[in-house]
């Protein structure tokens, strides 16, 4: 990581142009695998569609090639061995199921071999460096001025943070006296206290949401300007 207080503006600045040309590459890889992750998505819609197909292709077959079944036991039980016709039906039974059972095959295998190219470019794809590294570098380069008054804002947004703490404790301390005071005792002092304390919150809020907003600003100075 370069400190932009140890370095000339020039290289500082030629730095940040490269950091910027590889967040644009690596955003670029980003879309890019979104592309692919959709080309993806479809090949899984193509696969469910074929499943779906060859279930309400099979499902009827296996239950008439059930039923077919009993009746011919029960009209062996009977004595009746001229099963010819039945025979007939249930070899074309499972051809037709064989037949389904070849198609799903092979609409699965060809999504598979579609599949694993397309997954093989997501790697390759693959950012090295996470792009919120070379984003945090950039503003790191950024003008030294303002990276001090970021600095500054941040230690101001840690007083606050611990301001708020204090007051909080503060509070829940009231509250408890309020909640454990006996019927009859006088409780005007303690709201009076509350309402003070409740009035510093909503100051702290407010200086931290103000802190807050020019915290942003200035990151995005940092990485813009």
């Amino acid at each position: 990581m370069y400190n932009a207080n140890l370095i000339c503006d020039e290289e500082r600045q030629a730095r940040r142009a490269e950091l910027r040309r590889k967040l644009a590459e690596a955003k670029l890889a980003q879309e890019k695998i979104s592309d692919i992750r959709a080309v993806i998505s479809e090949l899984d819609a193509l696969d469910d569609a074929a499943e779906e197909k060859h279930r309400s292709v099979t499902e009827p077959l296996q239950a008439e090639l059930t039923a077919l079944d009993a009746e011919r036991t029960s009209a062996i039980t009977r004595g009746d061995e001229s099963g010819t016709e039945a025979s007939q039906r249930r070899r074309e039974i499972m051809r037709l199921i064989s037949a389904a059972n070849l198609e799903l095959e092979r609409s699965i295998a060809e999504q598979k071999t579609q599949r694993k190219p397309l997954e093989q470019q997501i790697e390759l794809l693959a950012p090295s460096v996470p792009t919120q590294h070379i984003i945090n570098e950039i503003a790191n380069l950024g003008d030294p001025d303002l990276l001090a008054r970021q600095w500054a804002l941040s230690q101001r947004a840690n007083r606050i943070g611990a301001a708020q703490k204090h007051n909080q404790a503060k509070i829940d301390e009231i509250d408890e006296a309020i909640s454990v005071a006996r019927p009859g005792d006088d409780k005007r002092l303690l709201q009076r206290r509350r309402e003070r304390w409740m009035a510093e919150a909503s100051l702290l809020a407010e200086e931290r949401s103000d802190t807050a907003a020019q915290q942003n600003a200035i990151r995005d100075r940092l990485l813009n300007d």
